[in-house]
């Protein structure tokens, strides 16, 4: 080809979701359409399409309006490379016969634009419920438009030989569906089909195989009161009947797991609507195509064998996990259960099988990926295991979500469907790549390259070696997928915190500089890196959690930040310090704080006895485990006893709500982490308006030093909190406290706000009524409250803003104020940097 024509060549590379969402099928049947020459190919950062000859206004404009609906245009950016770099590519365009404009190889460069999983879609399911269709009950069915992606993706740019799914060469009619582009499988990198795709089969407890159909094997086992280990997308689930509360019972027995809750599937919104009542956004977010667990109410008049069912699996709380069939393989148990009907049709219609579906692991373990893994952790778990031979090469749990009143999507957990979505920087770039590893606790870390972050799936609770071995798998895998080596690589502050140790250890491995960000300002900064804040600060927000590690070594939970642009901060306010006694005990047995809080507040024994005899009466009514009295009176008499400060205290708010649950009778010990405060939260919602607040949730109120504002009294905060343990109406009184710590956030927070903006982090505001009453407190000021939506609030979306404080600080040095700074060394024997923002 002449230089003459090269020099006419276009070339654009669109950046966004647009890798395995069928993009290239698409972008090459609009060009071939309208008559446009040229190629299209996946490369490191997006996909990469050139023109060589036809109307290319008319060609993106269409592009950017017809764009398949799972994909996502970020961008599309004009390739300035000389002609000659691309010479080759016109050449063997020109040479691909009769279409003129073409799908080519992957472009070798590293980068991520792949789309995360996505649930199984109507089209496939047409063909799976066909008998007269070669994909007749194939469990691994799969388009463009539906099926995995991030799981079996081994390399990107993404294609077939890129992942897992290489052993299986595509049989002749598989290739005919593949290549050609007026079939919705052209190009399907996930596609297969009976003859030439992975197989499915049933095992018994010791490993055997079973004979007979695998589906009707397992469904079997199932409804004869078994447990499954069913393989799924990302890893392991155990599988049981959901309405049996036996069986459930025998579950939580065999994985130890004594009342956190289970998640149930069912075949769709009709059939659950018996045991949940559905808001719109949570039946929209249900329905799409990342097919998360939803956290969804449960209806209040259900008869004695529904409550039974739901009391085994959600024990004293008001909402229940559910979820649809997600995958082909999943979905074939409803399609067995139904009959093995024809066609589509029933997949609308209300079906009774409710199934368990929860991890695949031992408790503080992660999921179980490949048979060797699940026999060896869940033999003594299950009765079979319905299994295959596609390996996983990414794990990756369920997602969990829940709405807030006005819609808006609250993560719970972020993992399959949602992974590995790029999250922007707000307004931050990195000069140089970088790793932000977020906390022990849910654990997942934010590779950050450019202007984004790209988060990994939850990988677990940093608490054990095979999690920490997991974590660290998972991070260099990331590494290399990624094509970047990180430079410097942010952890917590915490000096014991297993996080900071891999962090040190991968940084001694990649060379890379460690730097600590402290915990509660990290939450905070999150929100401001995924919210598109209209001013450029000061922001002021409230960091709300459990626990982290505060200046001084103090326990944070509640703490008042005001940020600048450049990620300094400074801290404004906190909530009242509250006695541990037990140290981290006292979160594990919540009784312990209300003692504590009657000891402070009142310290007369004649209370604490008339509480203890009221909510031990209740606790023996309801089957929950509470205190001896004896164990109380010498908690009691120890801490009357103590000088001031030899106690250990708290500013969490997290740890208010646990007293105040243990104060009314709700939970005197936790099982799993944030059980007290979901039991509060349980008990308040059948009580709770957002607008409307019980009349004796107003605290007494003094005049403020700011500005003359009203600020609340932090002594009327201990008398009224400790007058809880008086109280008889026990859902009136545990939504009246969402609405006092609602009030008390906007009160003391608004003195000190510069704009009508107030944010919120931490673990705490994954409480919808806290949201809802905040919000509603927020609205009658004129304050907007602006919360995480694209990451948890809790500290599984932590990392993101680790690393906006990193960049932030960063962003604001000039080059020679970096040169000039002093150099200091931590306690990882990495050099960083003196008078920085973070740590």
């Amino acid at each position: 080809m002449d230089r003459k024509a090269l020099r006419r060549v276009r070339r654009f590379l669109i950046r966004g979701r647009v890798q395995g969402v069928g993009f290239r099928p698409f972008v090459a049947r609009l060009a071939n359409a309208l008559g446009v020459a040229g190629w299209v190919r996946n490369v490191g950062w997006g996909v990469e399409v050139a023109v060589t000859d036809g109307d290319v206004t008319r060609f993106l404009e269409r592009l950017r309006a017809e764009a398949p609906t799972s994909a996502r245009i970020d961008a599309i950016e004009i390739c300035p490379d000389p002609p000659e770099r691309f010479a080759e590519l016109v050449q063997r365009t020109a040479e691909e016969g009769k279409r003129t404009f073409v799908i080519l190889p992957n472009g070798g460069d590293s980068g991520l634009a792949l789309a995360p999983d996505r649930a199984v879609c109507r089209d496939c399911v047409a063909e799976l419920c066909d008998p007269n269709d070669r994909r007749w009950r194939y469990p691994f069915v799969a388009c463009t438009a539906c099926g995995p992606r991030y799981t079996v993706s081994t390399a990107l740019p993404y294609a077939r030989a890129a992942t897992t799914l290489t052993a299986f060469p595509l049989c002749p009619e598989c290739q005919r569906e593949f290549d050609d582009p007026t079939n919705r499988r052209f190009h399907a990198e996930t596609t297969a089909c009976p003859v030439c795709g992975p197989q499915l089969r049933f095992l018994d407890r010791s490993g055997q195989p079973v004979p007979g159909d695998p589906i009707a094997s397992a469904l079997a086992c199932v409804q004869a009161g078994g447990i499954v280990a069913l393989k799924g997308l990302g890893g392991f689930q155990l599988v049981c009947d959901a309405r049996a509360p036996e069986v459930v019972a025998t579950l939580r027995a065999r994985k130890r797991r004594p009342t956190k809750p289970l998640a149930v599937m069912g075949l769709n919104a009709a059939s659950l609507a018996e045991w949940v009542e559905w808001t719109e956004a949570e039946r929209r977010v249900f329905e799409s195509a990342e097919a998360p667990i939803v956290l969804t109410a449960i209806r209040r008049d259900l008869d004695t064998a529904a409550n039974a069912a739901l009391g085994a699996l959600a024990p004293g709380l008001a909402w229940l996990g559910v979820m649809r069939p997600t995958t082909p393989l999943h979905l074939l148990l409803w399609h067995e259960a139904a009959g093995r009907p024809v066609g589509t049709d029933w997949l609308d219609e209300p079906h009774p099988l409710f199934l368990v579906m929860t991890s695949g692991n031992r408790s503080g373990a992660p999921l179980a990926a490949d048979d060797c893994e699940a026999f060896a952790a869940l033999a003594d778990c299950v009765d079979g295991f319905l299994t295959h031979d596609r390996p996983i090469a990414q794990r990756a749990d369920d997602s969990v979500v829940r709405t807030r009143r006005d819609g808006k999507l609250i993560l719970i957990r972020r993992a399959r469907g949602f992974v590995p979505e790029a999250v922007a920087l707000g307004g931050v770039e990195a000069d140089e790549p970088g790793v932000a590893l977020g906390s022990d606790l849910k654990l997942a870390a934010a590779f950050v390259v450019s202007d984004k972050a790209y988060l990994t799936p939850y990988l677990g609770e940093l608490t054990n070696r095979d999690t920490f071995d997991h974590a660290w798998r998972t991070l260099t895998h990331w590494r290399g997928w990624l094509g970047v080596t990180p430079r410097w690589i942010a952890h917590d502050t915490h000096p014991d915190a297993l996080s900071r140790r891999l962090a040190e250890q991968l940084a001694a491995e990649w060379q890379a500089q460690c730097i600590p960000v402290w915990h509660h300002p990290a939450h905070l900064a999150a929100v401001i890196a995924e919210t598109t804040l209209e001013t450029a600060g000061p922001w002021v927000g409230w960091s709300l959690d459990g626990f982290g590690w505060g200046e001084g070594g103090e326990a944070w939970g509640g703490e008042l930040l005001q940020f600048d642009a450049c990620g300094q901060w400074r801290r404004l306010d906190h909530f009242p310090l509250l006695p541990l006694p037990g140290g981290d005990r006292a979160a594990r047995e919540p009784w312990r704080l209300a003692v504590a809080v009657l000891a402070c507040a009142t310290g007369e024994e004649a209370v604490l006895h008339g509480w203890w005899a009221r909510r031990a009466a209740h606790a023996q009514a309801l089957g929950i485990r509470w205190p001896q009295i004896t164990e109380v009176e010498r908690l009691w008499r120890w801490l009357r006893s103590c000088p001031n400060g030899s106690i250990g205290t708290t500013s969490s708010v997290g740890r208010w709500f646990d007293a105040v649950s243990a104060l009314l009778g709700l939970c005197a010990y936790n099982t799993f982490e944030g059980e007290a405060a979901l039991r509060l939260e349980s008990a308040a919602a059948r009580a709770f308006d957002a607008e409307c607040a019980p009349s004796f949730t107003r605290l007494p109120a003094t005049e403020g030093k700011h500005h003359g504002e009203p600020e609340t009294d932090w002594h009327g905060w201990w008398s009224w909190v400790a007058s809880v343990a008086h109280a008889v109406a026990i859902p009136e009184w545990a939504a009246a406290f969402h609405h006092v710590i609602a009030e008390t956030l906007v009160a003391r927070a608004r003195p000190h706000l510069t704009d009508p903006i107030l944010l919120g982090g931490g673990g705490c505001w994954q409480n919808r009524l806290l949201i809802d009453a905040t919000a509603a407190a927020c609205a009658r000021y004129g304050v907007t409250l602006r919360l995480a939506q694209q990451l948890p609030a809790n500290d599984g979306g932590i990392a993101l803003g680790q690393a906006w404080l990193v960049l932030a600080a960063r962003c604001a040095m000039t080059a020679s104020q970096r040169s000039s700074r002093e150099e200091t060394s931590d306690v990882s024997g990495n050099t960083r940097r003196s008078g920085c923002a973070f740590a």
